[in-house]
């Protein structure tokens, strides 16, 4: 009997231990179960829940094409309406062009018509008489011609001895040369005079705020921390001037009232004569614009004489030969840049077609094979270039 209760006892106590130990975790099943319990759990899912997740799929596919398509084209219109746009700023740009040298030629014809109401000339020209007086009562000088039309001006009637320019004078015009009747602008004479007074206290070589000094035609010239200030023949490309102007920040003079219109104006035909520092600077330069501007309108002229479409090539001596069956691959394709015209290059053989691809020769060629063909810039030559493989 005590053998008995020992055993018990020993039982309780394995099993009070086994109780107080720590349960250990599940071991997880091998890959292979679970893969096969995946399958089942997807063999369960019944065939509308397949289809209902398909056409979501689909839908969505659906929407991102159209997005793409929409972006295509929306990018093709824009792309024709920059096109567009550089074809109008060409046709303008043209339109300037001839507008400069119709301008020219009527500042040449006219004489004084391009001239500003000023003091009179040092000579008693009658092209340098102003234009009108204020009181009918004019100088006996015998026929001297004048505008027929025109605005009373300040000038007094009786033209007097010019007197030395004061700082900012009204320019005064050239005596001789191609530009003879335009006003001439210079630093020394006009535009020095307005940056002491207006500019110089910010933009001296001790204060140069913005990194420009304003006291020196070679300082003023050179620019400022931005870059250059001035590009001669262009104020509306030029800072100082639109900033003169304000038509570009910081607007100057800063924190002041603006220039006065007319020193402004001074300013801009400044720049438009070539930021000259002398007269001799600034006839020069306008000689040579007004010969780029003339040279422009004759090539503009030249290029309104000529044809839109060139004619298409006649004459020309062809093999009689049908070009589809003779050339199984085309080696090289270029377009004619005056006529709606294509020399392709094959075998043995130049093909010319029209825009429709309607043949109007099959010239023949020496070489074994034809690989490139090249049009001249006026589109009168063709050439050919090939030889044998290898």
């Amino acid at each position: 009997m005590n053998r008995t209760i020992t055993l018990a006892m020993a039982s309780l106590l394995c099993a009070a231990l086994a109780a107080q130990e720590p349960a250990k975790p599940a071991e997880p099943p091998p890959p292979e179960a679970q893969l096969k319990a995946l399958l089942d759990q997807l063999q369960k899912v019944d065939g509308s829940t397949w289809a209902a997740r398909m056409r979501q799929l689909e839908e969505q596919a659906k929407g991102h094409e159209t997005q793409a398509a929409e972006r295509r084209a929306a990018a093709v219109k824009l792309q024709q309406e920059a096109a567009a746009a550089e074809n109008a700023a060409k046709q303008v740009r043209t339109e300037i062009a001839r507008l400069q040298e119709l301008q020219s030629l009527l500042q040449k014809l006219a004489g004084t018509d391009a001239k500003e109401p000023a003091k009179p000339a040092e000579k008693p020209k009658a092209s340098d008489k102003p234009k009108a007086e204020p009181k009918p009562k004019t100088e006996e000088k015998p026929k001297q011609p004048e505008p027929a039309k025109a605005a009373p001006t300040a000038t007094p009637p009786a033209p007097a001895a010019p007197a030395p320019a004061p700082k900012g004078a009204e320019p005064k015009a050239a005596a001789t040369g191609p530009v003879a009747q335009v006003e001439l602008v210079t630093w020394k004479q006009h535009i020095e005079p307005i940056m002491e007074e207006h500019c110089a206290s910010c933009h001296e070589p001790d204060n140069k705020k913005g990194g420009i000094d304003v006291t020196t035609f070679a300082a003023i010239r050179q620019g400022g921390g931005s870059g250059k200030s001035i590009v001669p023949g262009e104020p509306d490309q030029s800072r100082l001037y639109l900033m003169v102007a304000h038509q570009e920040r910081p607007f100057m003079p800063k924190d002041e009232d603006a220039l006065p219109p007319q020193l402004v104006q001074r300013i801009r035909t400044w720049i438009e004569q070539g930021a000259s520092e002398n007269e001799a600077a600034a006839r020069t330069f306008l000689e040579k614009k007004d010969a780029a501007a003339r040279a422009a309108a004759a090539e503009a002229a030249a290029a309104a004489a000529t044809p839109a479409v060139a004619p298409m090539p006649t004459g020309i001596r062809s093999a009689g030969l049908a070009w589809q069956q003779r050339m199984p691959a085309l080696r090289g394709l270029v377009r004619s840049p005056t006529a709606p015209l294509l020399a392709i290059a094959g075998l043995q053989q130049l093909v010319l077609v029209d825009a429709d691809a309607h043949l109007l020769a099959a010239v023949p060629c020496d070489m074994p094979r034809c690989d490139l063909t090249a049009f001249s810039p006026d589109g009168t030559v063709v050439a050919v270039a090939g030889g044998q493989p290898g």
